[in-house]
Parts: structure tokens; sequence; C-alpha cells
């Protein structure tokens, strides 16, 4: 017999018909984005992890750029391959097929955990004369047909109960992706700005055809997006891409978000996972820790350009359109050349040298006032800010008013001249 495959989804976040594991005590999950409780906002270990990092980079919600978090789950746990030999009849294979297609179309996660139990009872109880009873409780659910027809075949009741498993894995992976997103949205977005950390909007991203991951990463890249948060980047993903990849010697893939969005370059590393918790008594506060199996993952973007950075060679006079095309081409390289739209600056002395040249300090960084400390360089430079470009901003080194240079189509920049001393450039909101 020709060996025929059938494609089952094969998500194993959480364990079937259990609340253990890897994943979070759904009963407090659920309950956690419904404004029923006080939400604690003095201790925020996500806020606090940034700040132990020093970056002064941005952060935001993998779901709000065009749902990755729920591209990543259903790709990532993509397809378990089942051969029509294990079943020993074609008959049987067109049965597991026919059922893959009815438990996919289950969307209420209670509804195929009744179902799921009734198949596993099926599977593990002996013929007996309530057999009849326990059949006919399953007439009323999607997918019965396979099961009625299996004439309990325990290879096909076997593979049925790992289908419906994996269906409800991917059902409580997607419940728990938008049950942070309105979390994020209704909370976290306002309590993460008053500590000082900027998030990133995908409304920020130009409206252009083509590939939606590239240019995400892309965008990432340009605003320095260096955190993520979402639910794909946790242990149990990971774990689980380390055995789809497997590799000669070790998991090609260690990071679900570089198997799916990042598979060449690989940036994404997940920092630390979290798990929520509620606080008992009359009065409940809704709270999360860091915890090695928690569901909510921070997961950096490694790809991302500091929040300031020096550049030695650059393209000037480049219009907003051209800008665009430049900074969004898989060939230009953002961290080794800066775009400014003004003409008259002198030209690079060194344009090779970016990549190597020091970091810039950032002193201070409020809402109307920046300052930062550049090296000293032999040669001339242009140090960005990667901050939205606004007129009514002005600039200062070491006290001399400077020009602002719009760079890369929304950033300011300034010019530096070579120097053998460490430069201060003062950024004030006038």
């Amino acid at each position: 017999m020709a060996a025929l495959a059938i494609v089952v989804l094969a998500l194993v976040f959480y364990p079937k018909n259990s609340n253990k594991g890897p994943g979070p005590d759904r009963s407090n999950l659920q309950q956690f984005g419904k404004g029923e409780e006080r939400i604690s906002t003095l201790d925020n270990p996500i806020a606090k992890n940034l700040v132990t990092l020093g970056s002064h980079d941005r952060l935001a919600l993998l779901e709000s750029f065009y749902s990755f978090d729920r591209l990543v789950i259903d790709r990532c746990y993509a397809s378990t391959v089942l051969s029509s030999k294990q079943f020993m009849l074609e008959e049987n294979v067109k049965l597991a097929q026919e059922f893959t297609s009815a438990i996919k179309s289950y969307r209420s996660l209670e509804k195929l955990e009744t179902f799921g139990h009734a198949v596993d009872q099926l599977l593990i109880t002996p013929p007996s004369s309530g057999q009849d009873a326990r059949l006919e409780k399953l007439r009323g659910f999607p997918g019965n047909g396979p099961v009625l027809a299996s004439s309990r075949n325990s290879d096909l009741l076997g593979a049925f109960g790992r289908i419906i498993s994996q269906r409800i894995t991917q059902l409580r992976a997607h419940e728990q992706i938008e049950q942070l997103k309105s979390f994020f949205d209704d909370h976290w977005h306002q309590q993460f700005k008053r500590q000082g950390i900027d998030v990133s909007s995908p409304k920020d991203l130009p409206s252009k055809k083509g590939d939606k991951v590239q240019r995400a990463l892309r965008h990432w890249e340009l605003s320095s997006t260096r955190f993520l948060l979402g639910i794909s980047g946790n242990a149990a993903t990971g774990e689980h891409i380390q055995g789809v990849y497997p590799g000669n010697i070790r998991p090609i893939y260690l990071q679900a978000l570089n198997a799916v969005l990042d598979p060449a370059k690989r940036r994404f590393r997940t920092v630390a996972t979290y798990q929520f918790q509620m606080s008992t008594g009359s009065n409940p506060v809704a709270t999360f820790k860091e915890a090695s199996d928690g569901q909510i993952a921070l997961v950096e973007f490694t790809g991302a350009l500091p929040r300031a950075k020096l550049f030695s060679d650059w393209q000037q006079g480049v219009s907003a359109g051209t800008a665009n095309e430049i900074l969004y081409s898989p060939g230009f390289n953002p961290h080794a050349q800066i775009l400014v739209r003004q003409v008259g600056l002198p030209e690079p002395e060194r344009p090779a040298a970016t990549i190597n040249l020091p970091a810039v300090k950032i002193e201070s960084i409020k809402a109307d006032h920046v300052v930062l400390k550049a090296p000293a360089l032999e040669h001339n430079a242009v140090l960005l800010l990667n901050d939205q470009f606004d007129p009514d901003w002005t600039a200062t080194i070491d006290g001399q008013a400077a020009e602002i240079l719009r760079a890369n189509n929304n950033a300011r920049a300034v010019y530096l001249k070579p120097s053998n001393t460490v430069r201060t450039i003062d950024f004030t909101y006038r």
C-alpha cells in the first residue's frame, strides 16, 4: 500500500485536560483581564528586568504586529506525519484524515475537552454493557463519525486522542494570547509609559506591499524595538521547536520565533518568562512573577539598533519616498549606514568604520530632555538619536547650537566633527 500521510496540528503547549505543566492555571488567567480585581502596579518584573539590563530600547507586544504571536504558535507546532502503515488499513487513514478536519472546526475549548474525555474513556474502558451509552454520548460532537466507525481500533483511538490534545493546546494558546493583549492594552501600556519604557506601535509601520514578516523585522530594527512580549517565546514552545528541528549534534532552533520569523539570522532570544498569580482573600490582587515555566515571555530581538548610535557612513539629500525604499530593502544594512534628509554635510571620512565604532552613552532620557555622551573620534560621524523627529527640538554639542538632522525619515541626528575629547550632546524640547 502506498504510504499516505495525514497532517495534524502538533501543539503540545499544555497536557490534555490539565491545567498543570508548562501553562498557567486557566481559571486565574481567564479572570485576569476582566477588570474585576485590583491590579498591582507596584511590582512589575518586566520593567525591572529592562531597568536591570540598562536598556533604553523599546518594547512591543508581539501580537499587535500582524498577529505574529498566533502565527508563531500555529506554524511552530506545524504538523506531525502519521503514516498509513501504522493504521494497517487505507480506510483507517481516511478516518484519521476526516477526524483531523472535524477537530479543526472546534472553537470551544470546553466542548472539545468534553469530547476528548469521552474518546479517552472509550480507549481505556473495556467493552461492557455500558458501551452503547458511551457511544451515544459522542453523537452530538463534530468528529463523532470516525470514532463510531473505528470499531475501537486502539491505534486509531490513540491517534484521535493526540489530535484532540493538540487542538486543545492550540486553543489554549490562542486564548492566552488574546488575554495578554487585552491586559497589555488596558493596563501595561500606560504603566510602562509611566516607568519611562517606550512602547513600539504597529501604526508606525509604513504602508507598503510585500512580506509582512520582513517588514516588521526591519521596523523593529530601525525603531530600536529590542524587546517583545508574547506567549510563543516561552519554554514550552522552545522545547517543542528543538524536537521539530533536532539537528545532528544540537537543535537547529532553540527559539520558536527564530524558526518562524527569522530562520536565517536567528536574532531572537528569550530573556525571561513570567507567571500570573492571584492573591487570596476577599479583595484579590492580580500579580505576576518571573518563573522558568511561565507562559508570558520577554524576548530580545538582538537586531534592533541602539537608541543612540554613531555612524561613520551616510547618504544625504535622501527624500522621504526614496528613504523608505532604501530602508526596507533587504540589501540595506541599517547598522552600517544612516540616511539624512538634509544636504550640505561633509562627506564621510571613514565610511567603513561604523561597525566598530564605540557606543554612545545615554546620560539621561526624558520626554523633553535627552543628554548623550559621544566618545572621541579621529574622523567625522553622524550621531543618531532614534526618537521621533520634531522641529520643536533643539540641540547643542558641548554647549554650542547644532542643527538637528532628519535621519532614516523619522529620527533625530546631529553631525559630529572629529574630536579628541568626549562630547556632550543635549537635546531639548522647546
